[in-house]
């Protein structure tokens, strides 16, 4: 329970995401039902079981999403390609020259 508000926040700030609070309801949520409906025999309408279990996968791909977009965009200090990182690095031409004739 301590890595909970650490897990909450948007990477590199202090500022809670409030995507990632949407999503950790939606767990909490999806967990009680299945709980309910399992242990007390609650009846649960296949339309809202549906229907939460579609948001939840939304929400996490939607932040899964973010993460890997920051990670190709070359933010957070990382670079999107080899020629960023490296603009003097040797990149390998096309047989016959600059032009590839050959």
């Amino acid at each position: 329970m301590k890595r909970l508000p650490t897990a909450l926040h948007s990477d590199g700030s202090e500022k809670i995401s409030s995507k990632r609070v949407i999503a950790f309801v939606l767990l909490l949520t999806f967990v009680v039902v299945i709980f309910a409906t399992t242990f007390f025999g609650v009846r649960i309408d296949s339309e809202i079981y549906n229907g939460l279990v579609e948001v939840l996968i939304w929400a996490i791909g939607f932040i899964g999403s973010e993460h890997f977009a920051s990670a190709m965009a070359g933010r957070n200090g990382r670079a999107s390609n080899n020629r960023e990182r490296n603009p003097e690095a040797d990149l390998p031409t096309r047989p016959g020259g600059e032009d590839g004739e050959q």
